[in-house]
This record gives C-alpha cells, sequence and structure tokens, in this order.
C-alpha cells in the first residue's frame, strides 16, 4: 500500500514538472513560432549582406495590442529573435493600403540596429516588452 501511494506520488510530481516546463516554454516562446504564418513587414540586409533582419507584424485582435517581431538570420539561415514588443504609436506608418505598412527601422552598422528610440545588438541583444518591460539594456551590451 505504501509502495503504491509512492509511485503515485512520483507520477504527480513528475506530472506536475512537466507541466510546469510547458508552461514556461508557452510563456517564453509564445508568438515566436507562428511568425512564419503572419505578415512580413521588411527584410533588410545588414551593410555587409552577411545578416538579415525580418520585421514582422501579428495583428492579434481587438482586445490585445498588435505584436511586432525582428529577427534577424546569418546568410546560412541560423536565426535570432532581437524584438518582441506591443505595437507601439510610431512603430509603423500605414500607408494607404491597409495592410501596407513601413516600419521605423534601420541598420546602424553590420552588429547594431535601431527601431523607434532601441539601439540593439543583434548578436547579443533582446528586447521583450514580456521579460524587461522599461529595461532592454537588461540584455543589450552594446
Amino acid at each position: 500500500m505504501i509502495i503504491k501511494k509512492a509511485i503515485k506520488i512520483v507520477f504527480v510530481m513528475i506530472g506536475l514538472f512537466l507541466l510546469l516546463v510547458l508552461l514556461y516554454a508557452i510563456y517564453n516562446n509564445y508568438g515566436y513560432s507562428v511568425f512564419s504564418s503572419d505578415e512580413l513587414i521588411l527584410s533588410s540586409p545588414s551593410p555587409d549582406e552577411k545578416k538579415v533582419a525580418k520585421i514582422y507584424h501579428k495583428e492579434t485582435g481587438a482586445t490585445v495590442p498588435n505584436i511586432v517581431m525582428i529577427e534577424v538570420c546569418l546568410n546560412e539561415g541560423n536565426c535570432r529573435i532581437i524584438y518582441y514588443n506591443k505595437e507601439q504609436s510610431g512603430d509603423f506608418i500605414n500607408t494607404t493600403n491597409s495592410n501596407d505598412y513601413e516600419i521605423n527601422f534601420k541598420w546602424i552598422d553590420n552588429d547594431n540596429v535601431q527601431i523607434n528610440n532601441y539601439i540593439i545588438n543583434v548578436n547579443k541583444g533582446l528586447y521583450d516588452f514580456r521579460r524587461y518591460k522599461n529595461n532592454y539594456n537588461l540584455v543589450n551590451d552594446n
């Protein structure tokens, strides 16, 4: 009887651990994997053309803000997210077509980009509103 109870407790603990790992993974990667189906706004090569910044816009609905995501890829396809933020006023300038946007984005040099007032090192920087709210320098390390 005690052994059956111990086995049951072990399985419950393993299940809770796996559930927590799954919830953590979903929280940290929410939206990252689904951007391939969302709107690619701009694909911009770095000045040396060794990297490409891909800027996505995700319309999330009326009750939550839209999302802007930037990933930078090396030419061989190794990509990393450098910017994940709620759409801010001034991020996009809506042109004549309601689905046609321009973004306030530019390469500063081969390793740094600017979006709005954020300067992010594409090799090790990250701005993610869910993690750092108002302090992107925690991970920027310019």
